[in-house]
């Protein structure tokens, strides 16, 4: 992945990824399953249980919006759900320090719920500079919190040559919803791309 910094040319790349489900987008015109999903199904099946547990734990922490979150997602198709939670999607970043920014596109009523891997690594903090408040994120710790609050985490300091920090955010894409069966989004797409090429042939496009 490759972010732009804000007013200049510049550009840098980041170790960040998606798995799980996706919605549609203006690069990708249908909801689908992450490459991550697709290549290593296995690998991901085997995290599910870590992911049921952080459910169980957002239901038990802050229970009025966990089912606010899951009634969007049992009202989502079941190809585009991670197991029984109200998780769609998970970003996954490996020694990233974010900037501070808020996050788009997830379901706003609901939360992220982050935990994270640590290796031999100083304490990174979570910022969320309006409330003047710092949360050092540890191997086994979870963190609920408001993702569309201005937020983003301080420098990443290792220790060792094999130190590394990864970090794991599960929510919930807020139009996971409008999807369509598989079948169905390879259909709208197709017709869509249909629609598309009869405006070239007119000249509309």
């Amino acid at each position: 992945m490759t972010t732009v910094i804000p007013g200049t040319d510049e550009s840098f790349s980041v170790n960040s990824g998606i798995i799980g489900y996706f919605d549609r987008s203006s690069r990708y015109d249908f909801c689908r399953t992450t490459a991550f999903n697709k290549k290593y199904l296995n690998k991901f099946e085997a995290a599910v249980p870590l992911v049921e547990f952080v459910d169980k734990s957002f239901k038990e922490i802050v229970p009025k919006r966990h089912a606010k979150q899951l009634s969007m997602v049992k009202a989502t198709d079941p190809n585009y759900r991670i197991g029984e939670t109200a998780f769609s999607t998970i970003t996954v970043n490996k020694d990233y320090r974010t900037a501070y920014h808020t996050d788009d596109g997830d379901f706003r009523p609901g939360f992220g719920n982050l935990i994270a891997y640590c290796k031999d690594i100083e304490p990174v903090y979570l910022v969320l500079p309006k409330y003047g408040v710092a949360i050092n994120v540890d191997t086994e710790d979870l963190l609920l919190v408001d993702v569309h609050e201005v937020h983003g985490n301080t420098e990443i300091i290792k220790k060792t040559k094999n130190a590394i920090r990864l970090s794991f955010v599960m929510y919930y894409r807020e139009n996971m919803w409008k999807c369509l069966p598989p079948g169905e989004e390879l259909k709208r797409v197709k017709k869509n791309q249909r629609i598309i090429s009869q405006k070239y042939i007119e000249g509309i496009l």
